[in-house]
């Protein structure tokens, strides 16, 4: 068996997934961040490391209060846009306003970033010890407003660029125990994978989208290392995963939700995860007995569902 594994297939959260479901819909959405609690919990208690599982240890009750927030962002910002459209303003003052309130709305996602990351790591917990996110809010939103603006001005071309150095810094603010991350990825080797895909899409009929997912897997799991600064070691995560496997994984995944409904989904998400966590290498020489406490709980978790509600796909 593999040190590090997703043990489940799906089934034991078929029935948690529906009857959160319908609780979610009924209530017009209130009841999803205790939804997604369950969910977390159901997916770290699946994730075994050495023998033992994960824990999530959020509670519906404290994601909430951030969905509230988040919710109420949202409302505000595209009902002060129909609020100016039923004032019968001029087109370019609906413009410039809409223009306005989009900037102001971009400037918050370093705030969710951060304070979604800082929530989930730290009820992130595997034998008691817990994970923790240590990044500063102001380095972080300084970080994101410079390189955003640089893939602004560049029409996109910079987004390799940016996209690694937010991994560099979230990832290198990361704590496990008295153990950190590192993240090595550079921007040009993320720019070479992304000009291959523009190149390669339309050739292959879409068929290269695969090599992509996979490309951009490896990537940034070949380039995430585990310091251990009490022993002096690195350890690099490793990943060899193929395009056929992406392939397989999502043509399955998609077939699944269609002759299902939607009903499958539970067994979409234990394919999803399983693959992910199978595909990731821990090497041998790496040891988890001497892992200590060095982090604490936190709980605010405004951010924590703006993970998940604007895609963003930081980890």
């Amino acid at each position: 068996m593999s040190r590090f594994y997703f043990a489940d297939t799906g089934s034991t959260y078929a029935l948690p997934f529906i009857l959160n479901r319908i609780l979610t819909i009924l209530s017009l959405s209130l009841y999803y961040p205790w939804e997604r609690a369950i969910q977390l919990k159901y997916i770290y208690n699946n994730i075994i490391l050495d023998g033992s599982h994960f824990d999530f240890l959020g509670t519906g009750k404290e994601m909430f209060y951030g969905y509230i927030k988040l919710l109420v962002l949202i409302i505000l910002f595209y009902g002060g846009f129909l609020v100016l459209m039923a004032l019968d303003f001029t087109l370019y003052a609906i413009m410039f306003l809409y223009i306005f309130m989009a900037i102001g709305f971009i400037f918050a996602i370093p705030f969710f970033i951060h304070s979604g990351l800082k929530y989930r790591w730290a009820k992130t917990q595997w034998r008691g010890i817990n994970f923790g996110y240590r990044g500063e809010l102001k380095e972080f939103f300084n970080l994101y407003v410079k390189h955003g603006f640089f893939t602004l001005i560049t029409l996109g071309i910079y987004y390799p660029w940016f996209r690694c150095q937010i991994q560099k810094y979230i990832t290198g603010h990361i704590k496990f125990g008295h153990l950190h991350f590192e993240f090595r990825g550079k921007g040009e080797d993320y720019f070479v994978i992304y000009i291959k895909f523009i190149l390669l899409i339309y050739i292959t009929l879409g068929l290269y989208i695969f090599r992509f997912w996979r490309n951009i897997f490896n990537f940034f799991t070949n380039n995430t290392i585990i310091v251990d600064n009490e022993k002096g070691e690195k350890y690099k995560l490793t990943s060899n995963v193929t395009a056929w496997s992406f392939f397989e994984l999502k043509v399955i995944n998609f077939l699944i939700l269609i002759f299902t409904l939607g009903l499958g989904f539970p067994w979409v998400l234990a394919r999803n995860m399983k693959f992910l966590i199978d595909n990731i290498e821990i090497p041998d020489n790496f040891t988890t007995d001497h892992i200590r406490q060095t982090e604490t709980d936190y709980n605010n978790a405004v951010g924590e569902d703006a993970i998940d509600m604007l895609d963003i796909g930081f980890i």
